[in-house]
């Protein structure tokens, strides 16, 4: 079996090769994401970057979110969706954002290569503030 060194913010990333989808096995993928808008923290706009290599964008995101609980149960939690695009395909996540400093969404789907990626999980934690900056992990189970 072949397999694809692929760097993605300095990090290898091994993948098995294939045009259609992420094979059997565990893969990563390291980016960093800077905000370019925030609408009422309802909706985020990202810039995915490989700050390791190169200044330029590498993909995009977009995380939805909608306050969770309400009345006597007030909280910071938000139920989120998002899409992160990058050059092979998408990755889909959802779940519950109660920081944004450190939070973990679970993978739920994606297309083009991360097609069989419908288990794994997204770890992001915050490294800057003005302008905020994330360092986001995809930790991918092909199935």
């Amino acid at each position: 079996m072949r397999y694809l060194i692929a760097f993605v913010a300095g990090v290898t990333v091994m993948l098995a090769s294939s045009a259609q989808a992420v094979q059997p096995g565990v893969s990563h993928i390291n980016v960093t994401s800077r905000v370019v808008t925030e609408g009422g923290g309802r909706m985020v706009k990202l810039v995915l970057r490989n700050e390791a290599i190169t200044e330029f964008s590498i993909g995009s995101g977009v995380l939805i979110c909608a306050k969770v609980g309400g009345g006597p149960f007030v909280t910071k939690a938000r139920r989120c969706n998002g899409t992160y695009r990058l050059a092979k395909g998408t990755i889909e996540v959802a779940g519950v954002v109660s920081s944004r400093s450190f939070y973990t969404l679970a993978v739920v789907g994606g297309t083009g290569l991360y097609a069989n990626a419908g288990a794994g999980e997204l770890t992001a934690f915050t490294v800057d503030l003005n302008p905020r900056r994330e360092r986001l992990t995809f930790t991918l189970f092909g199935s």
